[in-house]
């Protein structure tokens, strides 16, 4: 058993019976090799640092050979020795060490190690004929070395293989089995080769056929130039087409000026092609084009009414708005904005405004759109370069005055290639869209004739700056009899065209409806009651499919037999000391939510869990307060809260939750558990509170009430600072309810408990 220092080097790779140079590259190193010199005789265990899943059983011995000081740095050789094992490495000093024991190996079969010698000459003497290289002196003196041992390390180390292939055939025992290796790895290398070689030659022959193409091409320019025929017919043609254009001047002298440019380029230039599509987008665009509209306000009214059972407030707005229109001849003016939950018809609605308009419909999705090029498109100086977004859909459409809808815009993102929301605000802007100037077309066009609206589920994603352009309309969402009558007049007569179905074999009742309703969707809008009702479809399809002859009824009864167990049992309040019935806003509209608390002995901490946000966190420490303010009034002893811990949860806690309108909730709750009264059953809240016990206003009224009123919940309690927006909630949201108007904790505690 030997020790010796070990060195790490790094992209090297040294085997016995060859030398490399290296330059050692810091104060480790350069400690190792002082080591190894004064005590080791100038030998060191080399091991290389830069291979992947790096096996160490095997490794060299080296020495230290030459040690010369140059401007890089310490420069020396090291000369490979033996093969070792290495048993053990461990760090003395700060220098580490290898035990490791010296390895002789022997050739078990000679006759076979010295075939696979010639074998692999023969392929390195084949290796650089292919290459069409001279023979390098170092692949010279291997195909003399008859030893297969020495041949073996030489050619290990010669040979252009990944130093991580060199390393793993290194390990291998055996020299016939490390030989037999290297010839698969040559063999390997050999067969690329021979395939670049062919790949190269084609790709020789193709530039030469393009060189002779150009030369043709300018011979035959030069042929009919002589005969007075300048120009070829497909650049002739060209050239007719741009001047029969409708393009604006600007537009047109752009156009022929590329096209000068282009009978200067050869055909097979990869410039000719960007001239050519460039030229295409130019003459594909409708600059001039607009299709006429229908500006009857009753046929807007009556495919309003069509398309769209309810949010008459909604098509009350869009009315009024496209009776400016009319009056103006200008869409000037704000650009609409529907926000609302998923599925309530946003999208639908711009394509009615298109239908009873007569105009164009096209869309464009900017969700997940973090690229200033997908609006403004890119620069042709970049392959594979196009118009952005807003261009190719208005060359799609064909005319230049289509209904234009950004569908959610409120998920636009932002990173490193721009910010697409400010490149929409030249698009939104009525007053400078008339010259927007997209990067690939390099000349304004005018979008001043298109009506764009835009959607979003939420507005405060929304930059201020482009939010402050749209008119914006809520669609709150539906009420149950809303969705009853949506499904009979929209959706079922739709699934059945879409099923193949007759009527009389897909008859739902209002009461099965009703039922899917409240017991397997949770939403805003339709899109999962449609969803169910086309699960519903699809089964009995199936039926009919087979060939039955009895289809399966569709009952309240027989409901689950087609959607499963119900997702949702609907809101059932716990009654109990320490909870309180709260009502929250979503993206996907209102939601009744239960906060429950409870006292144990404790230090006086407040404890907070089921995902609070950092706002609704500060609104428990509110609520709290307060009450400890007011401890006299609420019958608590003066440091009630010395000895008891407060646990606050708001159950769902995988559903992160935020806000301060959870703050009068809160308090209520709290003080239910601390005086071990229960608040009333049919009483849900909403409000901000403050430390003086004042409530104040919050938003998403609308939500919040049909949430209550699908809860079955009768009284809610809401801020006297929203008495004035409760006219802005429908009348049909507002019927059976009692609204309970407060101001402060001591009108909230009275109509609580």
């Amino acid at each position: 058993m030997n020790r010796f220092p070990v060195l790490y080097i790094e992209e090297e790779v040294l085997f016995p019976l060859n030398s490399i140079p290296y330059i050692l590259n810091n104060g480790h190193e350069i400690l190792t090799i002082e080591r190894a010199m004064d005590n080791f005789n100038g030998k060191v265990v080399v091991i290389p640092s830069g291979i992947s899943n790096l096996e160490r059983e095997y490794s060299t011995i080296a020495e230290v050979v030459s040690l010369d000081e140059t401007a890089r740095g310490i420069r020396i050789v090291l000369q490979g020795e033996d093969r070792c094992r290495i048993k053990s490495i461990r760090e003395i000093r700060g220098v580490p060490f290898a035990d490791v024991e010296v390895v002789f190996e022997e050739i078990e079969d000679y006759r076979k190690a010295l075939a696979l010698t010639r074998a692999v000459k023969r392929l390195l003497l084949e290796f650089t004929a292919l290459s069409e290289a001279e023979r390098a002196p170092g692949i010279e003196a291997l195909v003399q070395e008859n030893d297969p041992v020495t041949f073996l390390y030489r050619t290990l180390s010669a040979i252009p293989l990944n130093n991580n292939v060199k390393w793993h055939i290194y390990q291998l025992e055996g020299i016939e089995t490390k030989l037999d290796k290297i010839l698969e790895a040559i063999s390997t290398d050999l067969e690329v080769a021979r395939l670049e070689k062919e790949i190269l030659d084609k790709v020789k022959d193709r530039l030469s056929k393009n060189q002779k193409q150009y030369l043709l091409h300018e011979q035959l320019k030069v042929i009919q130039k002589e005969l007075g025929r300048e120009e070829d017919e497909d650049i002739q043609k060209l050239k007719e087409t741009i001047e029969k254009s409708n393009m604006p001047d600007e537009a047109r002298e752009k156009a022929l000026s590329e096209l000068d440019r282009l009978k200067k380029i050869p055909p097979m230039s990869p410039e000719s092609v960007v001239i050519r599509n460039y030229l295409d987008w130019l003459l594909k665009l409708p600059w001039n084009n607009g299709k006429q509209e229908e500006m009857d306000i009753k046929k807007v009214q009556e495919v309003l009414e069509k398309n769209h059972y309810g949010l008459e407030k909604v098509k009350e707005t869009i009315i009024e708005y496209l009776s400016v229109l009319k009056l103006t001849g200008s869409s000037k003016g704000h650009i609409l904005c529907f926000v609302g939950p998923p599925g309530v018809g946003k999208t639908s609605l711009g394509r009615s405004i298109a239908e009873a308009l007569g105009r164009k419909f096209v869309r464009a999705s900017l969700g997940g759109v973090k690229d200033e090029a997908e609006i403004r498109g890119h620069r042709r100086t970049y392959v594979g370069s196009m118009p952005g977004k807003i261009i190719q859909e208005i060359a799609r459409a064909g005319v230049n005055n289509p209904v234009f809808l950004l569908d959610e815009v409120d998920k636009i993102g932002v990173d490193y290639r721009g910010d697409p929301a400010s490149a929409l605000l030249e698009v939104l802007d009525p007053e400078v869209n008339q010259s927007f100037m997209d990067h690939y077309i390099e000349i304004g066009y005018d979008l001043s004739h298109v009506l764009f609206i835009t959607t979003a589920n939420v507005t405060y994603s929304i930059p201020p700056p482009l939010l402050d352009r749209m008119e914006i309309i809520n669609l709150p969402g539906y009420l149950e009899f809303e969705k009853i009558e949506i499904a009979k007049r929209h959706l079922i007569p739709k699934i059945i065209e879409d099923t193949g179905l007759r009527q009389r074999d897909f008859r739902v009742s209002d009461g099965v409806i009703k039922k899917i309703i409240k017991e397997y969707t949770q939403e805003a809008g339709v899109r999962n009651l449609e969803r169910s009702l086309r699960k519903i479809a699809r089964k009995i399809a199936r039926e009919k499919a087979f060939g039955s002859r009895r289809i399966p009824r569709i009952t309240i009864k027989n409901i689950e037999d087609f959607l499963g167990v119900p997702k949702f049992k609907g809101f059932k309040k716990k009654q109990g000391v320490g909870v309180a019935t709260g009502l929250a806003w979503t993206p996907v509209g209102g939601e009744v939510m239960q906060v429950e608390t409870r006292v144990m002995d404790g230090e006086g901490n407040l404890i907070l869990t089921g995902q609070m946000g950092d706002v609704m966190k500060e609104s428990a420490m509110a609520a709290l307060s307060v009450i400890r303010s007011n401890y006299k009034k609420y019958g608590l002893n003066r440091d009630f809260y010395r000895k008891l811990d407060v646990h606050v949860h708001i159950p769902e806690g995988a559903v992160p939750k935020d806000g301060p309108s959870a703050g009068v909730t809160i308090f209520s709750s709290i003080l239910s558990a601390l005086t071990k009264k229960q608040t009333k059953g049919d009483v849900a809240m909403t409000g901000e509170i403050t430390l003086s016990g004042r409530i104040l206003g919050v938003g998403g009224l609308t939500a919040k009430l049909m949430a209550a009123r699908s809860a079955g919940v009768k009284n809610v309690i809401l801020p006297l600072d929203n008495e004035r927006d409760i006219k802005e909630v429908p009348e049909a949201v507002k019927t059976g309810l009692n609204l309970i108007f407060v101001k402060n904790t001591e009108d909230v505690v009275e109509n609580a408990f």
